[in-house]
Protein backbone atom coordinates (compact mmCIF):
# COMPACT_ATOMS: atom_id res chain seq x y z
CA UNK A 1 0.00 0.00 0.00
CA UNK A 2 2.75 2.43 0.52
CA UNK A 3 4.69 1.87 -2.47
CA UNK A 4 1.14 2.07 -4.46
CA UNK A 5 0.33 5.49 -2.51
CA UNK A 6 4.10 6.65 -2.77
CA UNK A 7 3.54 5.65 -6.78
CA UNK A 8 0.45 7.67 -6.96
CA UNK A 9 1.77 10.62 -5.36
CA UNK A 10 4.99 10.94 -7.82
CA UNK A 11 2.48 10.89 -10.57
CA UNK A 12 0.43 13.50 -9.36
CA UNK A 13 3.68 15.75 -8.97
CA UNK A 14 4.48 14.66 -12.47
CA UNK A 15 1.12 15.92 -13.61
CA UNK A 16 1.04 19.16 -11.16
CA UNK A 17 3.97 20.27 -12.48
CA UNK A 18 3.10 19.69 -16.64
CA UNK A 19 0.44 21.49 -15.98
CA UNK A 20 2.13 24.59 -14.61
CA UNK A 21 4.81 24.39 -17.45
CA UNK A 22 2.13 24.53 -19.66
CA UNK A 23 0.24 27.12 -17.77
CA UNK A 24 3.69 28.80 -18.00
CA UNK A 25 4.49 28.36 -21.11
CA UNK A 26 0.56 29.77 -22.42
CA UNK A 27 1.39 32.91 -20.31
CA UNK A 28 4.70 33.56 -21.98
CA UNK A 29 3.03 32.80 -25.19
CA UNK A 30 0.50 35.63 -24.93
CA UNK A 31 2.62 38.63 -25.65
CA UNK A 32 3.94 36.80 -28.66
CA UNK A 33 1.12 36.54 -30.11
CA UNK A 34 -0.23 40.12 -29.65
CA UNK A 35 3.32 40.93 -31.32
CA UNK A 36 2.67 38.67 -34.42
CA UNK A 37 -0.41 40.93 -35.90
CA UNK A 38 1.49 43.82 -35.38
CA UNK A 39 4.80 43.00 -37.10
CA UNK A 40 2.51 41.39 -39.78
CA UNK A 41 0.87 44.97 -39.76
CA UNK A 42 4.22 46.56 -40.17
CA UNK A 43 5.91 44.09 -42.64
CA UNK A 44 2.76 44.37 -44.93
CA UNK A 45 3.27 48.58 -44.36
CA UNK A 46 6.97 48.40 -45.14
CA UNK A 47 6.67 46.24 -48.59
CA UNK A 48 3.63 48.34 -49.57
CA UNK A 49 5.49 51.44 -49.27
CA UNK A 50 8.44 49.62 -50.53
CA UNK A 51 6.28 48.48 -53.85
CA UNK A 52 5.06 52.23 -54.11
CA UNK A 53 8.65 53.88 -54.06
CA UNK A 54 9.80 51.37 -56.68
CA UNK A 55 6.34 51.83 -59.18
CA UNK A 56 8.42 51.44 -62.74
CA UNK A 57 5.50 53.48 -64.48
CA UNK A 58 6.31 56.47 -61.86
CA UNK A 59 9.99 56.72 -62.03
CA UNK A 60 10.32 59.37 -64.01
CA UNK A 61 8.54 61.27 -61.61
CA UNK A 62 10.90 60.03 -58.49
CA UNK A 63 11.11 62.73 -55.97
CA UNK A 64 14.19 63.65 -54.53
CA UNK A 65 12.91 63.17 -50.53
CA UNK A 66 9.70 61.78 -49.60
CA UNK A 67 6.75 63.74 -49.03
CA UNK A 68 4.30 62.93 -46.46
CA UNK A 69 1.18 65.66 -46.41
CA UNK A 70 3.43 68.22 -44.57
CA UNK A 71 4.07 71.06 -45.62
CA UNK A 72 1.28 71.92 -47.47
CA UNK A 73 2.05 72.73 -51.17
CA UNK A 74 0.56 76.28 -51.94
CA UNK A 75 0.54 77.50 -55.17
CA UNK A 76 -1.39 80.67 -56.48
CA UNK A 77 -1.31 82.12 -60.39
CA UNK A 78 1.30 84.28 -61.61
CA UNK A 79 1.19 86.58 -64.86
CA UNK A 80 3.46 85.30 -67.33
CA UNK A 81 6.05 87.48 -69.09
CA UNK A 82 5.31 88.45 -72.58
CA UNK A 83 1.35 87.67 -72.08
CA UNK A 84 -0.32 90.14 -70.10
CA UNK A 85 -3.56 88.28 -69.79
CA UNK A 86 -2.44 85.08 -69.29
CA UNK A 87 -1.23 83.60 -65.43
CA UNK A 88 0.46 80.55 -64.00
CA UNK A 89 0.67 78.06 -61.38
CA UNK A 90 3.43 76.25 -60.12
CA UNK A 91 1.51 73.34 -58.45
CA UNK A 92 3.48 70.12 -58.26
CA UNK A 93 1.07 66.75 -57.62
CA UNK A 94 2.44 64.24 -55.46
CA UNK A 95 1.18 61.00 -57.13
CA UNK A 96 2.85 58.99 -53.76
CA UNK A 97 4.81 59.92 -51.19
CA UNK A 98 7.48 59.20 -53.42
CA UNK A 99 6.39 60.59 -56.54
CA UNK A 100 5.93 64.41 -57.24
CA UNK A 101 4.48 65.30 -61.02
CA UNK A 102 5.74 69.03 -61.99
CA UNK A 103 2.42 70.61 -63.30
CA UNK A 104 1.54 74.38 -64.55
CA UNK A 105 -1.98 74.68 -64.86
CA UNK A 106 -2.93 78.34 -67.00
CA UNK A 107 -5.07 80.69 -66.89
CA UNK A 108 -6.18 83.13 -69.58
CA UNK A 109 -8.56 86.20 -69.18
CA UNK A 110 -10.76 86.11 -71.74
CA UNK A 111 -10.64 89.93 -72.35
CA UNK A 112 -8.63 92.72 -71.32
CA UNK A 113 -9.89 94.36 -68.14
CA UNK A 114 -12.33 91.47 -68.07
CA UNK A 115 -13.35 88.86 -65.48
CA UNK A 116 -14.07 85.62 -67.28
CA UNK A 117 -11.22 83.34 -67.81
CA UNK A 118 -10.24 80.09 -68.96
CA UNK A 119 -7.48 77.72 -67.54
CA UNK A 120 -5.66 74.83 -69.49
CA UNK A 121 -5.83 71.97 -67.74
CA UNK A 122 -7.51 70.97 -64.86
CA UNK A 123 -4.59 68.97 -62.71
CA UNK A 124 -4.57 66.26 -60.41
CA UNK A 125 -7.07 64.91 -58.10
CA UNK A 126 -7.44 65.13 -54.19
CA UNK A 127 -5.57 61.91 -52.19
CA UNK A 128 -5.44 61.53 -48.93
CA UNK A 129 -1.66 62.79 -49.17
CA UNK A 130 -2.27 65.93 -51.02
CA UNK A 131 -5.71 67.90 -52.03
CA UNK A 132 -4.21 68.76 -55.23
CA UNK A 133 -7.60 69.94 -56.83
CA UNK A 134 -8.62 71.82 -53.51
CA UNK A 135 -5.77 73.76 -53.87
CA UNK A 136 -6.05 74.52 -57.62
CA UNK A 137 -9.98 76.00 -56.71
CA UNK A 138 -8.62 77.82 -53.84
CA UNK A 139 -5.54 79.50 -56.46
CA UNK A 140 -8.76 79.99 -58.92
CA UNK A 141 -10.60 81.76 -56.38
CA UNK A 142 -7.89 84.34 -55.24
CA UNK A 143 -6.80 84.94 -59.10
CA UNK A 144 -10.84 85.24 -60.21
CA UNK A 145 -11.80 87.79 -56.62
CA UNK A 146 -15.10 88.33 -55.59
CA UNK A 147 -16.32 89.03 -59.09
CA UNK A 148 -14.21 86.76 -61.55
CA UNK A 149 -15.84 83.59 -63.18
CA UNK A 150 -14.83 80.31 -64.60
CA UNK A 151 -16.52 79.57 -68.16
CA UNK A 152 -13.77 77.54 -69.83
CA UNK A 153 -11.77 74.80 -68.90
CA UNK A 154 -9.44 74.10 -72.37
CA UNK A 155 -8.22 69.75 -72.14
CA UNK A 156 -5.09 69.20 -74.25
CA UNK A 157 -6.04 65.70 -73.51
CA UNK A 158 -7.85 63.57 -70.73
CA UNK A 159 -5.44 61.50 -68.57
CA UNK A 160 -5.41 62.03 -65.08
CA UNK A 161 -3.59 64.21 -63.90
CA UNK A 162 -4.94 67.07 -66.46
CA UNK A 163 -8.71 66.42 -65.52
CA UNK A 164 -8.18 65.85 -61.65
CA UNK A 165 -9.94 68.85 -60.75
CA UNK A 166 -12.60 68.82 -63.32
CA UNK A 167 -14.99 67.24 -60.60
CA UNK A 168 -14.59 70.45 -58.25
CA UNK A 169 -14.43 73.22 -60.89
CA UNK A 170 -17.81 72.08 -62.02
CA UNK A 171 -19.41 72.08 -58.68
CA UNK A 172 -17.83 75.77 -58.20
CA UNK A 173 -18.65 76.89 -61.20
CA UNK A 174 -21.79 75.40 -62.49
CA UNK A 175 -22.00 76.85 -65.88
CA UNK A 176 -18.67 75.92 -67.13
CA UNK A 177 -18.05 74.30 -70.60
CA UNK A 178 -14.89 71.84 -70.79
CA UNK A 179 -13.46 71.90 -74.24
CA UNK A 180 -11.64 68.62 -75.57
CA UNK A 181 -10.67 66.82 -79.08
CA UNK A 182 -13.85 64.63 -80.66
CA UNK A 183 -10.98 61.78 -79.68
CA UNK A 184 -11.42 61.60 -76.20
CA UNK A 185 -15.11 61.93 -76.02
CA UNK A 186 -15.68 58.08 -75.80
CA UNK A 187 -13.07 58.36 -73.12
CA UNK A 188 -14.16 61.30 -71.18
CA UNK A 189 -18.00 60.73 -70.84
CA UNK A 190 -17.98 56.87 -70.87
CA UNK A 191 -17.25 55.44 -67.41
CA UNK A 192 -16.44 51.58 -69.30
CA UNK A 193 -13.51 53.31 -71.33
CA UNK A 194 -12.35 56.45 -69.56
CA UNK A 195 -8.86 56.54 -68.02
CA UNK A 196 -8.77 55.43 -65.25
CA UNK A 197 -9.63 51.76 -63.33
CA UNK A 198 -9.94 49.55 -65.21
CA UNK A 199 -7.98 51.81 -68.04
CA UNK A 200 -4.95 51.94 -65.41
CA UNK A 201 -6.10 48.28 -63.18
CA UNK A 202 -3.02 46.68 -65.37
CA UNK A 203 0.74 47.19 -63.95
CA UNK A 204 2.69 46.86 -61.94
CA UNK A 205 1.88 45.96 -58.24
CA UNK A 206 2.86 49.80 -56.99
CA UNK A 207 0.61 50.84 -59.60
CA UNK A 208 -2.07 48.98 -58.43
CA UNK A 209 -1.28 49.88 -55.27
CA UNK A 210 -2.10 53.36 -55.76
CA UNK A 211 -5.38 52.79 -57.03
CA UNK A 212 -6.32 50.43 -53.44
CA UNK A 213 -5.01 53.42 -51.03
CA UNK A 214 -6.63 56.34 -53.39
CA UNK A 215 -3.27 57.92 -54.62
CA UNK A 216 -5.00 57.37 -57.88
CA UNK A 217 -8.77 57.33 -58.50
CA UNK A 218 -10.79 53.88 -57.84
CA UNK A 219 -13.50 55.22 -60.05
CA UNK A 220 -13.22 56.97 -63.36
CA UNK A 221 -14.48 60.50 -63.40
CA UNK A 222 -17.28 60.86 -66.03
CA UNK A 223 -18.26 64.31 -67.51
CA UNK A 224 -21.72 66.04 -67.46
CA UNK A 225 -22.45 65.86 -71.45
CA UNK A 226 -24.18 69.75 -70.96
CA UNK A 227 -20.75 70.86 -69.86
CA UNK A 228 -18.96 69.24 -73.42
CA UNK A 229 -17.70 71.35 -75.77
CA UNK A 230 -15.88 68.47 -78.61
CA UNK A 231 -13.50 70.02 -81.09
CA UNK A 232 -13.65 67.95 -84.52
CA UNK A 233 -10.96 68.05 -87.02
CA UNK A 234 -7.53 69.18 -87.04
CA UNK A 235 -7.36 72.80 -85.63
CA UNK A 236 -9.17 76.09 -85.71
CA UNK A 237 -10.34 78.79 -83.83
CA UNK A 238 -12.08 79.18 -80.29
CA UNK A 239 -14.02 82.23 -80.72
CA UNK A 240 -17.11 80.46 -81.57
CA UNK A 241 -17.08 78.71 -78.59
CA UNK A 242 -16.41 82.15 -76.32
CA UNK A 243 -12.75 82.09 -76.15
CA UNK A 244 -11.18 85.12 -78.23
CA UNK A 245 -7.85 84.59 -79.22
CA UNK A 246 -7.27 81.24 -78.93
CA UNK A 247 -6.69 78.63 -81.73
CA UNK A 248 -5.98 74.76 -81.31
CA UNK A 249 -4.22 72.10 -83.43
CA UNK A 250 -4.82 68.51 -82.87
CA UNK A 251 -1.17 67.01 -82.52
CA UNK A 252 -1.79 63.46 -80.89
CA UNK A 253 0.74 60.18 -79.80
CA UNK A 254 0.76 60.85 -76.18
CA UNK A 255 -2.83 60.51 -76.80
CA UNK A 256 -5.14 60.36 -80.05
CA UNK A 257 -6.90 63.44 -78.76
CA UNK A 258 -4.23 65.53 -77.68
CA UNK A 259 -4.30 68.68 -79.15
CA UNK A 260 -2.34 72.14 -78.35
CA UNK A 261 -3.37 76.10 -77.83
CA UNK A 262 -2.35 78.98 -79.57
CA UNK A 263 -2.63 81.81 -77.89
CA UNK A 264 -2.49 85.31 -80.17
CA UNK A 265 0.51 86.50 -78.18
CA UNK A 266 2.36 83.63 -79.60
CA UNK A 267 2.67 81.34 -77.01
CA UNK A 268 1.79 77.45 -76.96
CA UNK A 269 0.33 76.04 -74.38
CA UNK A 270 1.60 72.47 -74.89
CA UNK A 271 0.17 70.05 -72.64
CA UNK A 272 2.62 66.54 -73.35
CA UNK A 273 3.21 67.63 -76.69
CA UNK A 274 6.78 67.34 -74.40
CA UNK A 275 7.39 66.29 -71.27
CA UNK A 276 10.83 68.78 -69.86
CA UNK A 277 13.49 66.81 -67.64
CA UNK A 278 16.27 68.51 -65.70
CA UNK A 279 18.51 66.06 -63.44
CA UNK A 280 15.45 64.15 -61.62
CA UNK A 281 16.29 62.03 -59.09
CA UNK A 282 17.70 58.50 -59.75
CA UNK A 283 16.89 58.17 -63.62
CA UNK A 284 19.90 57.61 -65.70
CA UNK A 285 18.06 57.32 -68.96
CA UNK A 286 14.75 58.15 -70.84
CA UNK A 287 11.84 55.40 -72.05
CA UNK A 288 13.77 55.85 -75.50
CA UNK A 289 16.96 54.71 -74.29
CA UNK A 290 18.91 58.54 -74.57
CA UNK A 291 21.08 58.88 -71.32
CA UNK A 292 20.01 61.81 -68.78
CA UNK A 293 23.16 64.10 -69.18
CA UNK A 294 23.31 66.17 -65.25
CA UNK A 295 22.45 69.71 -65.93
CA UNK A 296 20.89 69.08 -69.34
CA UNK A 297 17.47 69.74 -69.96
CA UNK A 298 16.26 66.37 -71.44
CA UNK A 299 12.69 66.42 -74.04
CA UNK A 300 10.65 63.92 -75.00
CA UNK A 301 7.28 62.68 -75.12
CA UNK A 302 6.00 59.97 -72.82
CA UNK A 303 4.27 57.18 -74.73
CA UNK A 304 4.09 54.58 -72.11
CA UNK A 305 0.06 54.80 -71.87
CA UNK A 306 -2.24 52.02 -73.51
CA UNK A 307 -3.36 54.87 -75.24
CA UNK A 308 -0.29 56.10 -76.95
CA UNK A 309 1.77 55.97 -80.27
CA UNK A 310 5.12 56.66 -80.12
CA UNK A 311 5.72 56.94 -84.34
CA UNK A 312 2.50 59.48 -84.26
CA UNK A 313 3.85 61.48 -81.07
CA UNK A 314 7.37 61.92 -83.14
CA UNK A 315 5.33 62.99 -85.93
CA UNK A 316 3.52 65.52 -83.89
CA UNK A 317 6.57 66.92 -82.05
CA UNK A 318 8.63 67.65 -85.44
CA UNK A 319 5.39 69.23 -87.00
CA UNK A 320 4.96 71.62 -83.95
CA UNK A 321 8.77 72.20 -84.45
CA UNK A 322 9.51 72.62 -87.93
CA UNK A 323 5.65 73.37 -89.50
CA UNK A 324 5.70 77.21 -91.12
CA UNK A 325 1.77 77.20 -91.18
CA UNK A 326 1.83 77.01 -87.17
CA UNK A 327 2.85 80.27 -86.22
CA UNK A 328 4.38 80.61 -82.73
CA UNK A 329 6.88 82.18 -80.81
CA UNK A 330 7.21 80.26 -77.44
CA UNK A 331 5.88 76.78 -76.06
CA UNK A 332 4.72 76.27 -72.12
CA UNK A 333 4.63 72.68 -71.69
CA UNK A 334 2.48 71.35 -68.94
CA UNK A 335 5.64 69.34 -67.45
CA UNK A 336 8.22 72.10 -67.29
CA UNK A 337 11.28 71.22 -64.92
CA UNK A 338 12.63 74.45 -66.11
CA UNK A 339 9.53 76.42 -65.57
CA UNK A 340 10.69 78.82 -68.07
CA UNK A 341 9.19 77.25 -71.28
CA UNK A 342 11.55 77.73 -74.73
CA UNK A 343 11.32 79.85 -77.91
CA UNK A 344 10.84 77.98 -81.35
CA UNK A 345 14.44 78.05 -81.81
CA UNK A 346 14.99 76.40 -77.97
CA UNK A 347 12.79 74.00 -79.14
CA UNK A 348 13.90 73.06 -82.60
CA UNK A 349 16.85 72.36 -81.25
CA UNK A 350 15.96 70.04 -78.24
CA UNK A 351 13.49 68.43 -81.16
CA UNK A 352 16.14 67.79 -83.10
CA UNK A 353 18.09 65.96 -80.02
CA UNK A 354 15.50 63.87 -79.38
CA UNK A 355 15.94 62.09 -82.68
CA UNK A 356 11.70 62.90 -82.98
CA UNK A 357 12.25 64.15 -86.61
CA UNK A 358 15.01 61.49 -88.05
CA UNK A 359 13.92 60.19 -91.34
CA UNK A 360 11.05 63.28 -91.86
Amino acid sequence: MNRNSSRKQRDLAQIHSLAKTQRTGAKMAKPTSRRAPALAVVLALAAALGALSSTPELSLFRSSAPFWGWPVPRGRFEPVDGAPLLYRMDLPWFVTPFHKETLDVFAIRLHKGGDEFAITDAGGYDTPLHAHATELERALRELLGSSGKLTHVLLTHGHLDHIGGLGRLIKAWPDVKVIFHEAELPFLVDATRAHSPPWYAAGSVGLRLTHVIGFLPRKAFVLPARHAVVLAGKGGDLTKHGVPGVTWTHLPGHSPSHIVYTLSSGIVLGGDIADVLLDPPGVKALPDGRPIVPGKVALFTLTVMADADATVAAASLCRLANDKSLSWQRILPYHDATKAGFTRAQFRTLVEESGACRGK
